[in-house]
């Protein structure tokens, strides 16, 4: 059926149908029990030294992202959630996150437990006979709808955290509660769908990761002639090895005519505000990938003056990369031959390796296997505040090396080739994953303001 359309009065929302209109989010608040919002409280009202495993729920980032209402191990006395009673949680409350992954909601459901709200947390109720709660999970969680609009008014794709304000005046688009109930069984039928091909899709994603460290480290370990003789490793994380190969430190196979062989990049002279246009090419753990090539689209620039004050970290092709801290340990790299000089910074090692023996690129798979990565961590998770590598630790990492260069090059050539075929099928997975999720939010776009006509939809 054909329905007449108007202009919304805004721009990015476009035609809406002639019976809906334009509202904000405040206008939709329910004030009948007192304040509709309610933002959790200060931090110091709530240190994390009243936490306890049982008791009084606090409704924090975790119970909203997964919408978790049955287990919490977050939890304060009785006595202290008293203390706090103005900000206590209650069924049909819409709870949002406000800080890290921030903007997503979740609607409390009846017989959730007793507790108060995280001081990330802000609460807001909605009058139910002007949106359903519903449709507006599609919009906060599943769309760009409303925080496209948040980054619009702080003139930032960056927000570091969301705020009452921010929630008052958020446009929505006013909809009959009938279509609104339409529109939303629509979204379930079609998001559904859509949502276990992203999932099947992403666990054919897992396997082909998980298939390529298996590939890397069999090569690596085994190597690929299934003939060659074997014997004891004398390693732990080995039982054998090829006869003809060794297990060294990698200590003993760098390039000790290189002034700095072993090393990490910058440590804090280059901010962010430093980088320009063109010039040096500054690597961060950001271009490092897993096994992969080094990833050139979002590389920073430094000077040249600037790169003379941090020569000792220079990096030249051939250098092996790796990130030493945080999440991203385990990260590599192998810096190619068209970039002839680069920088890098603290958060990064580099190895220069003795050419005359060893194959970089072999040894760039050899770090980048299961077995370089459960050294690098075994390394790492000793640390007593954040996981890092250090470069006095790193040295004694052990890696499985064939004898012959000549065996080196050609396990470097067979991954190089092996890797291509499974990069390039993981590329495809990830891009189907991006366009579903982006026909996603489409759909949901198309659907909020009108421009798919869901009346005819049956519930």
């Amino acid at each position: 059926m054909s329905r007449e359309m108007k202009d919304s009065g805004v721009e990015w929302i476009g035609e809406i149908p002639e019976n809906w209109g334009v509202t904000r989010l405040k206008y939709a608040y329910d004030n009948s029990n007192g304040s509709a919002v309610r933002v959790g409280p200060f931090g110091s009202a709530l240190p994390s030294s009243d936490y306890i495993s049982d008791g009084e729920w606090v409704y924090n980032q975790r119970t909203v992202l997964d919408e978790n209402f049955t287990t919490n191990n977050t939890c304060v006395s009785k006595e202290k959630a008293d203390s706090l009673s103005g900000f206590r949680v209650y069924p049909g409350d819409i709870l949002i996150t406000t800080r890290g992954t921030l903007g997503h909601i979740a609607v409390v459901p009846n017989g959730a437990p007793s507790g108060i709200l995280h001081p990330c947390i802000i609460r807001f109720r909605v009058d139910l006979s002007i949106v359903m709660p519903e449709l507006l999970k599609y919009m906060f969680n599943d769309s760009d709808f409303f925080i496209k609009q948040i980054e619009f008014a702080n003139n930032s794709t960056t927000i570091e955290a969301l705020y009452s304000y921010n929630l008052r005046d958020l446009i929505l688009p006013e909809i009959p509660i009938t279509e609104q109930s339409q529109i939303v069984h629509f979204l379930d039928r079609k998001c559904t769908v859509i949502d276990t091909v992203i999932e099947k899709t992403k666990k054919s994603l897992e396997k082909l990761e998980e298939y390529k460290k298996a590939v890397i480290t069999k090569a690596v370990t085994k190597g690929i002639d299934p003939n060659a003789k074997m014997k004891d490793a004398h390693f732990l994380w080995l039982t054998a090895i090829p006869e003809k190969w060794g297990i060294y430190k990698l200590n003993h196979i760098l390039d000790y005519n290189h002034p700095y062989p072993l090393g990490d990049g910058d440590h804090g002279s280059i901010k962010a505000d430093s980088y320009v246009s063109s010039g040096i090419p500054f690597i961060r753990v950001q271009n490092l990938g897993y096994a992969e090539p080094i990833n050139i689209e979002n590389v920073v620039y430094i000077t040249e003056a600037q790169n003379q004050k941090i020569q000792n970290s220079t990096l030249a092709p051939n250098d092996i990369l790796f990130a030493k801290t945080g999440a991203t340990i385990g990260k590599t790299a192998i810096m190619p031959q068209t970039i002839s000089r680069a920088n890098t910074t603290s958060h990064i090692g580099k190895i220069t390796v003795d050419t005359r023996y060893y194959v970089p690129k072999y040894i760039f798979y050899a770090l980048s296997s299961e077995i370089g990565n459960h050294q690098l961590w075994s390394i790492a998770n000793k640390k007593a505040t954040r996981p890092e590598v250090g470069l006095d630790e790193v040295k004694y990492i052990k890696l499985c090396i064939p004898l012959s260069v000549t065996e080196q090059k050609q396990i470097a050539d067979f991954l190089d080739e092996k890797l291509n075929q499974i990069n390039n099928a993981i590329s495809n997975h990830a891009n189907l994953i991006r366009k579903l999720e982006e026909y996603k939010k489409s759909l949901i776009y198309y659907a909020v303001t009108g421009k798919i006509d869901c009346r005819n939809e049956v519930i």
